[in-house]
């Protein structure tokens, strides 16, 4: 091992065991991670419709996923005319 290769070694070592004291300040908290489900259901003069979606934030970011279905009721077992769906 040359000595640079050897200064490198040490140095890497060093600030691996500075973070790990806590010489470079108070640790940071990652930031929480939260969780929202959500349901809808609507009635109208079109039939039945309803909806859910999950929701998860973690700091200022967050992602919704969802799905929704209308009209039931619209076509009952099949024969036109006997909903509002159309």
């Amino acid at each position: 091992m040359t000595v640079k290769t050897a200064l490198y070694v040490l140095s890497a070592m060093a600030l691996f065991l500075l973070a790990g004291c806590g010489a470079d300040g108070e640790p940071q908290a990652p930031p929480a991670t939260s969780t929202s489900t959500s349901a809808t259901i609507g009635v109208g003069s079109g039939g039945v419709s309803g909806g859910v979606a999950t929701t998860i934030s973690r700091g200022n970011v967050s992602l919704t996923l969802g799905t929704g279905r209308g009209c039931w009721g619209g076509y009952w077992g099949g024969y036109p005319g006997r909903g509002g769906c159309r």
